[in-house]
């Protein structure tokens, strides 16, 4: 049946991901049928091969939300030369991200890890660093520009530990974490080679009581200091 348009709500506007975001990422890889297991899109005017990447964030604040990037692989220019091998670049930290290896790790096994085709680059999950790209004049001769954009500004390695993590993402990893906590905890008081083998009455009932769901300690313990 026919349905009409003129009262349908506008599409959302989506702000841009802010600049610097450090976000989870997954990348899926939209192949264009050329190159490698057809893996690669040609571009227009036929003078280079690119990877077309889309990312999608899967943690924090922008979860769900997604940005494009179209990497040369091939090309015919010494641009296009420059840019394969910064592209090379960042599909390298992308690995090292996802795998859990050292930049400057060139053991057997390591460098093993890293001889990927471009198809088994898709999926591959890595923490990423991202950026705003101010948008670049069109070539249309109208004086405009193209929006600005989201980008991969950057790829956080296992080698980076000053990261610094959005506040969202240490609430969201607590929040999941916690739980898990303290049923490790349970597990090891009420286990048999647990601690509470040799505790006395009051222990014992706490630890029943943190069983039952309720807490293995009481508010005001929280705030007692502890001897180092």
């Amino acid at each position: 049946m026919p349905f009409n348009y003129s009262d349908a709500p506008p599409p959302r506007d989506f702000e841009l991901i802010p600049h610097p975001t450090v976000a989870t990422c997954i990348l899926h890889i939209n192949a264009g049928g050329v190159g490698e297991d057809g893996m690669l899109k040609r571009s227009k005017d036929g003078t280079c091969e690119m990877l077309a990447c889309e990312f999608t964030v899967i943690d924090g604040l922008y979860k769900g939300r997604k940005f494009w990037e179209y990497w040369v692989m091939v090309g015919t220019t010494d641009g296009h030369k420059q840019s394969v091998g910064w592209n090379q670049g960042m599909i390298k930290a992308i690995i090292d991200s996802a795998l859990g290896l050292k930049p400057d790790d060139m053991g057997p096994q390591a460098y093993a890890a890293r001889n990927l085709s471009y198809k088994q680059l898709e999926g591959l999950t890595f923490i990423g660093k991202i950026g705003v790209e101010k948008g670049k004049p069109k070539n249309d001769n109208s004086g405009e520009n193209w929006p600005d954009k989201n980008i991969l500004l950057g790829v956080i390695t296992p080698d980076k530990k000053d990261a610094q993590w959005p506040r969202e993402m240490i609430i969201e990893f607590l929040l999941r974490a916690m739980p898990l906590i303290r049923k490790a905890a349970i597990a090891r008081d009420l286990g048999d080679k647990g601690v509470s083998r040799k505790s006395n009455a009051a222990t014992i009932a706490r630890q029943a009581n943190a069983a039952a769901g309720g807490p293995l300690m009481t508010p005001d313990e929280f705030n007692d200091e502890i001897g180092i």
